[in-house]
């Protein structure tokens, strides 16, 4: 099967316990000025079982597994802990690609969201590209691209982060370095399908 070639660096890349702590920190987030929107050809409703949100996905470049799926329950059974809050898995129809959606009922301030992400980074051998937050549908998102080094390769990372009263959510695409001038674009319209359901657009 396709999938399996991007469950290695899934189950190894992707170990970031995604519960944080609450603590404080002085990290300063640049807000961009750029307006993000769903795909016209993101047409297939993904929503929230325990955050409110909703994901439109392009049913044509992505398939969705939930925890009925035996992709989902590979991927669970993989992760282990660094799975909590695991909801969806999605692959890239090509198989180079995958994404996953975590969700857990706290609500998260970015600035403790980043700092989770980058303390879970300096232990290992990954480091953050890129970060900001976006106007994505009408909501504050936080936007962090991170690399990660395997060893054998390495891994690019792109991940939203939104948090509301509901509690906050991660949906993250990744592929290999030497693919990612030809799947950024597909993950990057993945994410901008991200919409606050608490919103009225």
């Amino acid at each position: 099967m396709k999938y399996r070639i991007s469950f290695c660096f899934m189950a190894i890349g992707f170990g970031f316990f995604f519960s944080c702590s609450g603590v404080n920190t002085q990290v300063e987030l640049e807000k961009s000025r750029i307006q993000y929107s769903k795909p016209q050809a993101s047409t297939k409703l993904i929503k929230g079982e325990k955050v409110d949100y909703e994901l439109w996905v392009d049913k044509n470049k992505w398939e969705i597994y939930d925890s009925s799926d035996t992709v989902f329950i590979d991927l669970r059974n993989m992760l282990g802990s660094q799975g909590t809050g695991l909801s969806h898995v999605l692959s890239h129809n090509s198989g180079e690609s995958m994404a996953i959606i975590q969700e857990i009922q706290t609500a998260t301030e970015f600035e403790i969201l980043h700092k989770t992400l980058s303390e879970s980074l300096s232990t290992g051998k990954g480091s953050i590209v890129s970060e900001d937050i976006r106007r994505v549908n009408g909501s504050d998102i936080l936007y962090i691209k991170w690399m990660e080094d395997l060893g054998t390769s390495k891994i690019v990372w792109l991940s939203y982060y939104l948090s509301n009263k509901t509690g906050h959510m991660r949906l993250a695409g990744g592929t290999t370095e030497d693919l990612s001038a030809d799947y950024e674009a597909d993950i990057a319209d993945l994410l901008n399908g991200l919409v606050d359901s608490n919103l009225k657009l």
